[in-house]
């Protein structure tokens, strides 16, 4: 039952617990050198990306069982003993806690969010009402019913890899690591709700964690990194003043964040405010983008400190974490393999203008903001070559654009031909520093880091990618052109201004103040938002949100160095009154930071008031309900599918986006809700199905062969059906057995097992 027992709780607890303690151990073993905090987060993320990885491995052999958990936790302990035991040729210490004022302040740091998030998860996860319903947030009322399908589904039938159950029996496309870490606790009877958040919350903390960690290691300065974090975590532009405007003609328009349905400060589709806040609308909703940014960061920092810190094995565990991201998130993985490449090119060019320099007067240093000097010839040349292939890059663009001959080709094509001629043009200069690498005998170096990398991606990733990920993926509106990602009125600059804010206004200056090092650091964010904008990936456009984000990332970090560099500089110029002149300036920089992140806090306060407050405090319970998502009945009813349906039973429903029956249950349904269907490409589908539905509904005793075909085993009769089809109740009623009728649901059984209820 998705109610789950004591037993079960404790059985999934500690089934979870045992993945994270042998990442954790193998963690602190692997990487011994580093500091405790970054051997415990890495660790945890192993824990978790175990947990992912081998029971999908075991349950490929023995589908999604009991025993195919067991066997994993088998090849877990013998990882644990390979990897540490096996090797303890030094003395390893356990992971102990020396605290002290840095742990201090990270934990400061992220006590907030972490609160929040936690708070939020618990209001907006099926949550019992007084009714006897489920409730859910603003936030979770959609996409969570997909995800708890995803959990739900292999436990049901055993089935691995998953289908979609609602729409059986099609592959599933969908990166489903990130929901079958629940479905892992979920099998051992742990309760659908503790198997949901659990694994959530651990990720989240890594997220924060990690985040942190990258800027740290990245910008080299708590204060440039808690800057960089706070932009990245806070995000949401200047939507706040469309309220605040308002605010004038209507003094209670500010209860309108708190109490409408998407009518947040970062989330206002009828004035284009569209870049969502990365924590109330990414991680909370949407596990794949949760677990993906899980494995972003901590690739993001192993992969930094191989290419700018020179620390070589790196390569290797950024390797291994890369190449398992496919099925957690298609998007990250996207994003990892454009970054890495940048990352690649940029350290060849500096490599090898560095070999062309003859003269001995200098170094090419990428790490300097001056003009270079003192080069050989040879190097010079180099330079002018990067200058050219800009140059190169910008005249084409503007050919591509506005010829004449190129004037009855599409918006979205002129644009995404420029994306490709950007990114061919970025190759074949690529081939050419790499052929200088080989000319200078530096091919040795390059394949024994970048090399190994490269072929660690490609023997994980490659199985996952053509097993899975693209089967489906050339079909149902899926890789296709388009312009200005989701902007449909707005002037392209002030769409991009008015969502994201002060950091990008400050991205200019900041990147004309940058050093070469950290442009080269960036530069991968450029080519990201590129194809984001000019290139869906996805049915839904506005998914390619999941590309964004990573490049903006990227882009905080440049910023925040811009902000602390302005701050300082402020500060050791300004000499007038030096307490006053000190007061004002941070006074300013408070602002600032405010203005960043008001748009954000009004959005996350109406995002855990959403959900509601079901805590008791002195007798006074419910102050806010919450939005139902399954109702007395329907919740019943999934419950007495579950109880006594096969697992691969099928059940004729409407097509609410909000069903209880594939959620809850796990059972297939003969067909969802289309704004799922569709945006994984399956909208024809969709149609033909529905038509069918409608005769089985008015029809039944002429679609006996339409019951055959989708394999009907027991049909629904709601409010939702009676709203949504013309049902002949009566000869239903005539046609098929009653086997359950509560609080306005009825379930009729079609075939003989669901009589019986075997399995």
């Amino acid at each position: 039952m998705f109610e789950g027992t004591i037993l079960g709780n404790l059985i999934g607890i500690l089934y979870f617990a045992l993945y994270l303690a042998a990442g954790i151990f193998i963690a602190n073993r692997v990487f011994i050198k580093e500091r405790q905090l970054i051997r415990l987060w890495i660790g945890i993320v192993a824990g978790c990306v175990l947990l992912m990885w081998l029971p999908a491995l075991t349950s490929f052999v023995f589908g999604f069982t009991i025993l195919s958990h067991i066997a994993a936790a088998v090849l877990l302990v013998a990882a644990y003993y390979i990897t540490v035991v096996k090797t303890k040729k030094n003395k390893i210490p356990l992971i102990t806690f020396k605290w002290n004022k840095d742990i201090t302040f990270i934990f400061l740091l992220l006590m907030p969010l972490m609160v929040f998030f936690t708070l939020t998860l618990y209001n907006h996860t099926i949550l019992p009402n007084s009714a006897g319903g489920f409730v859910a947030g603003q936030s979770t009322y959609g996409d969570m019913n997909l995800h708890l399908s995803f959990i739900t589904s292999p436990v049901a039938d055993g089935k691995f890899p998953p289908h979609y159950n609602i729409i059986p029996p099609t592959p599933l496309s969908y990166p489903f690591l990130g929901d079958t870490i629940s479905s892992s606790i979920y099998i051992f009877g742990t309760s659908l709700r503790l198997a949901y958040m659990l694994p959530m919350l651990v990720s989240a903390l890594t997220v924060f964690l990690g985040c942190y960690i990258f800027f740290l290691t990245w910008l080299k300065g708590k204060a440039k990194a808690t800057i960089a974090w706070i932009l990245f975590f806070f995000n949401g532009g200047f939507g706040f003043a469309y309220f605040f405007d308002l605010l004038r003609q209507t003094p209670d328009n500010i209860s309108r964040i708190f109490t409408a349905f998407y009518q947040t400060p970062t989330n206002l589709d009828d004035k284009m405010v569209r870049w969502v806040n990365g924590v109330v609308d990414m991680m909370i909703p949407q596990r794949a983008t949760l677990f993906g940014w899980m494995m972003l960061f901590a690739c993001l920092f192993l992969l930094y400190r191989a290419v700018y810190q020179g620390n070589k094995k790196y390569f290797y565990f950024a390797g291994v974490i890369a190449g398992l991201t496919p099925l957690v998130n298609t998007h990250i993985f996207l994003c990892l393999g454009i970054i890495s490449a940048v990352w690649l090119l940029c350290r060849m060019v500096a490599d090898n203008i560095n070999i062309l320099d003859t003269s001995k007067a200098s170094k090419y240093n990428q790490y300097s903001k001056k003009p270079i000097e003192g080069l050989s010839k040879a190097a010079r040349e180099q330079i002018n070559i990067i200058y050219g292939v800009l140059g190169f890059l910008i005249l084409g663009a503007i050919l591509i654009l506005f010829v004449d001959g190129l004037a009855k080709v599409s918006v979205d094509n002129k644009y995404f031909a420029v994306t490709i001629f950007t990114f061919i043009t970025i190759i074949v200069y690529g081939l050419y520093q790499l052929w200088l690498q080989i000319k200078h005998k530096q091919l040795k170096q390059l394949t024994s880091t970048w090399g190994i990398f490269l072929l660690i991606v490609i023997l994980l990733a490659a199985p996952q990618l053509f097993g899975i990920t693209f089967k489906d993926a050339t079909s149902g509106g899926f890789m296709s052109p388009h312009f200005n990602w989701i902007n449909s009125k707005d002037n392209y600059v002030w769409f991009y201004i008015k969502n994201i804010g002060l950091p990008l206004l400050l991205l200019v200056p900041a990147l004309f103040s940058s050093s070469k090092r950290q442009l080269s650091i960036v530069a991968p964010a450029a080519l990201i938002v590129l194809l984001a904008d000019t290139f869906s990936l996805q049915p839904n456009a506005y998914d390619n949100n999941k590309l964004l984000y990573p490049a903006y990332v990227l882009i905080v970090g440049i910023v925040a160095i811009y902000m602390v560099d302005i701050y300082t500089l402020l500060k050791k110029n300004i000499k007038v009154n030096k307490m006053a002149n000190k007061i004002g300036i941070n006074i300013l920089a408070t602002i600032v930071i405010f203005v960043c992140m008001i748009s954000a806090v009004l959005t996350m306060g109406r995002e855990i008031y959403s959900g509601g407050i079901f805590i008791k405090i002195n007798g006074y319970t419910n102050i806010s309900d919450g939005y139902e998502l399954y109702d007395k009945g329907q919740v019943e009813a999934a419950a007495f599918i579950q109880k006594t349906a096969p697992g691969d039973a099928t059940i004729l429903t409407n097509d609410r986006h909000n069903d209880a029956i594939s959620s809850l249950s796990g059972r297939d349904i003969v067909c969802g809700w289309n704004g799922f269907i569709s945006s994984h490409g399956y909208s024809k589908l969709y149609d033909a199905r529905q038509i069918d539905i409608k005769q089985m509904y008015s029809s039944p005793s002429s679609s006996m062969a339409l019951f055959t075909k989708y394999k009907v085993d027991y049909i629904m009769v709601s409010s939702y059906e009676l709203n949504s089809y013309s049902v002949d109740q009566a000869q239903i009623e005539q046609l098929f057995k009653l086997v359950f009728n509560e609080d306005g649901v009825k379930l009729y059984a079609v075939t003989d097992r669901a009589k019986t209820g075997n399995k």
